[in-house]
């Protein structure tokens, strides 16, 4: 039997000619769409007239190999169905042989097709070895400990005092562990030691308007007010479960209590074109929601005791959230922040140059082994694919003009896990004829 597209899934399987971003709930086929978009696109003439395209030059990114494999068994065994049904199509017969060497695959290892085919467009030795996980962990962790080694030697009083600050008890594993989780956020941005300058200058701050200016805040705030609508979600599930009568009847007698609480939290939300300083005022109240005692159930409402306790249950996880949202972020005078901040602007700064100075140590680690890690097959592939201007603008290089040529579409399954360094490497190899799920 056929599978049936509903008609939005049918748009997305025919649409040509632009980029296109499927956003749909897990579960939902947003996968199955996506195979079916290609098969259409190799198998049947195009809206305008064209040829079927070719497999080979569909570029299909998915984050893990099963799901590549699976995509590619798929697409075999339907092009295989159209050719039963038409022995004779000799495009058929070409998509068949080509399927085996058609780019469905995972991010790294089209990075890793990238830095092989490419190597001598960044001087990169052609007998590097890619590193697994744990060799990888290994060369860190030996590479750390020789890094700090030598500035605990070099005595420099910017380095003691980063010890103090983040290891109170004297045991720098801490501030090791610090460097590293740092590192690792650093290596998801496209140009890691700007990541690092630009977030070094975070605490840089004269006064609350300082503070209220800085991008991080805006975006802190933002966060907050999406855990909050995601908060109303969640209440007015519960007021529906209330509201329940009929075979299972809901605790009718917690809707008051709990419509009061959902108008105090929706009032607090900023609207979207508030500053960052007025989103605070009303997100800091917070604080003051109080919550009562839910009204217990007659013993006449005849209440599905299980509705009751998951009802329960859910509002006890969301007071405990909005509590320790309240703590974290509203629960110290901005005052006392904006000083505790001038305190630490400087350790903070010393840790991203403690950053930078490990992600070179570690590079050159690497390189005295000829191996490269995971992080180094995006940042390679992003060197091989762009270049950048003076003006910090990246402009497509000659070898990704060529993949731009060669690709006549770009899909990219998962889309929402990816960094924005294979951002941005879509981007370059795509030329803007990209579709993400």
């Amino acid at each position: 039997m056929a599978v049936q597209y509903t008609e939005e899934q049918k748009k997305v399987i025919r649409e040509r000619g632009k980029n296109l971003l499927v956003s749909a709930a897990a579960g939902s086929g947003k996968t199955a769409v996506l195979v079916e978009r290609i098969i259409s696109l190799i198998t049947e003439k195009q809206p305008d007239g064209g040829k079927p395209v070719d497999i080979d030059r569909i570029l299909v990114l998915t984050f893990t190999r099963a799901a590549a494999a699976q995509m590619r068994d798929k697409i075999s065994v339907a092009v295989s169905k159209r050719l039963a049904e038409e022995p004779d199509n000799a495009h058929l017969e070409r998509q068949e042989t080509l399927i085996h060497n058609a780019q469905i695959t995972t991010i790294d290892s089209f990075c890793t097709f990238l830095l092989r085919n490419n190597f001598s467009a960044i001087g990169l030795d052609p007998g590097f070895r890619q590193a697994d996980e744990m060799e990888a962990e290994l060369l860190r962790q030996d590479s750390m400990d020789a890094f700090l080694e030598e500035q605990y030697a070099a005595k420099d009083p910017a380095f003691h005092r980063c010890v103090e600050y983040f290891c109170p008890d004297k045991n720098d594993d801490a501030l090791g562990k610090l460097i590293t989780r740092l590192y690792r956020m650093a290596m998801s941005h496209p140009f890691p030691e700007e990541w690092l300058a630009e977030h070094g200058e975070d605490y840089a701050v004269k006064d609350t308007e300082d503070l209220f200016a800085k991008l991080w805040f805006t975006g802190l705030m933002e966060s907050i007010a999406d855990s909050i609508r995601d908060m109303l979600k969640q209440y007015d599930g519960m007021l529906e479960i209330c509201s329940l009568t009929g075979d299972r009847n809901g605790p009718a007698s917690y809707l008051p209590t709990l419509t009061a609480e959902r108008e105090a939290l929706e009032a607090l939300l900023p609207g979207t074109d508030e500053t960052a300083e007025t989103a605070y005022r009303k997100l800091s109240g917070l604080n003051d929601l109080a919550f009562e005692r839910l009204k217990a159930p007659g013993k006449k409402d005849d209440v599905d005791p299980a509705l009751q306790d998951q009802v329960k249950g859910q509002r006890d996880a969301l007071k405990k959230q909005i509590r320790t949202i309240a703590d974290r972020y509203f629960g110290t005078p901005l005052e006392t922040t904006v000083r505790r901040m001038q305190e630490a602007g400087g350790t903070l700064r010393e840790l991203g140059k403690l950053t930078e100075g490990f992600i070179e140590a570690y590079a050159a680690a690497k390189k005295e082994k000829n191996l490269i890690d995971f992080d180094d097959l995006e940042h390679f592939a992003l060197q091989i694919l762009g270049t950048r201007g003076e003006d910090g603008q990246v402009s497509p290089t000659a070898t990704a003009l060529a993949y731009r040529e060669h690709f006549a579409e770009v899909m990219c399954d998962e889309y929402q896990d990816s960094n924005e360094v294979q951002e941005l490497l879509l981007e370059l190899v795509s030329g803007g004829k990209t579709d993400a799920a």
